[in-house]
């Protein structure tokens, strides 16, 4: 090999070994980041597969249902919930004798329901419009209430506005918050009120009863609570699920119930537990990775009513009401 020949091959080895040698430094430091973000990885993923109730998937689902999915949505929440019974009358006024504005049915075996203003008059109308909670294989339809008047009447929404495109529509219903002795059945109206034979012919099918199984178990229908008494009720022993949209700035642990309190700062949660609801915010305790366990206040519904966080229902838990008190 001659000189030049040499020089040459000696330039192009150089060149190759600086390559393999750069090479070799970014796989080092790529390999470094690997191992200084890897804890961080599995700790997220944790996140997911071990979270506990507080935490649960919103969408896992007991058969066909929803909760509320998306903070800010444009719903209107109203003051409280009632939960609706499968063959709901709903009244132009807060009286058995007003006119009916139709009646709301809903099945616990299918998804949908429907509103019969006439005996031949039924409109299908979808129940993510209609229901703010809606499972049917627990029994559970809930509709937001606005007003609610002394002697036991409540005024609903029964269909939605959330975009502006239609009217909102709100009905009156009969509040039944007085347990029903064994094996009473759903109060009935006044007889003026009752179906003829002729109008029966007309009943869906969708109008049937709730499943004898689910019968004595659902004496939550009829019965109306505020907000906040459903969420005292039901958060600790269902745990909560927080809605899309919310920043962790709104869902932050604080010191005190006050949005000027100051946060405690909590790494990757690991498990939250809720201990008590006080108006618009929780006590949680609550379980990170460093194995912390940190006592604060977390909201779970804003200033302008909009709910934040929601009760698990779709995790089986039945609601639970207290009535008769």
């Amino acid at each position: 090999m001659n000189c030049t020949n040499r020089k040459l091959f000696n330039i192009l080895m150089n060149q190759f070994l600086q390559s393999v040698r750069k090479m070799e430094n970014r796989f080092f430091i790529l390999k470094n980041e690997i191992k200084r973000l890897f804890p961080a990885a599995i700790a997220l993923l944790l996140v997911f597969f071990f979270s506990g109730a507080s935490f649960s998937n919103p969408y896992r689902q007991a058969g066909f249902g929803f909760g509320p999915q998306t903070y800010n949505d444009g719903f209107n929440y109203g003051a409280g919930i009632y939960f609706a019974p499968p063959d709901l009358r709903l009244y132009q006024q807060p009286d058995y004798d007003s006119e009916l504005v139709g009646r709301l049915y809903w099945h616990n075996q299918y998804s949908d329901a429907f509103i019969e203003k006439t005996p031949t008059q039924q409109d299908r109308i979808d129940p993510a419009d209609t229901f703010i909670c809606f499972y049917p294989k627990l029994s559970v339809a809930m509709l937001p209430v606005v007003s609610t008047t002394d002697d036991g009447w409540a005024e609903v929404i029964y269909q939605q506005a959330p975009e502006k495109i239609r009217t909102e529509r709100t009905a009156w219903v009969p509040i039944h918050n007085e347990p029903a002795a064994s094996g009473d059945e759903w109060p009935e109206p006044e007889a003026s009120e009752t179906k003829t034979s002729e109008a029966r012919e007309f009943e869906p099918e969708n109008s049937k009863p709730v499943d004898e199984e689910l019968e004595n178990e659902a004496n939550h229908w009829g019965v109306y609570q505020t907000w906040v008494e459903f969420m005292k009720l039901n958060a600790k022993s269902a745990g909560v699920y927080w809605l899309s949209g919310v920043s962790n700035y709104q869902h932050a642990l604080r010191m005190r119930d006050n949005d000027d309190a100051k946060i405690i700062p909590v790494t990757v949660i690991k498990k939250m537990r809720i201990q008590h609801v006080r108006a618009n915010w929780m006590l949680v305790e609550v379980s990170d990775f460093q194995g912390r366990h940190p006592i604060g206040w977390v909201r779970w519904r804003d200033k302008a009513g909009k709910i934040m966080a929601f009760p698990n229902l779709s995790g089986e838990h039945l609601p639970i009401v207290m009535v008769g008190l």
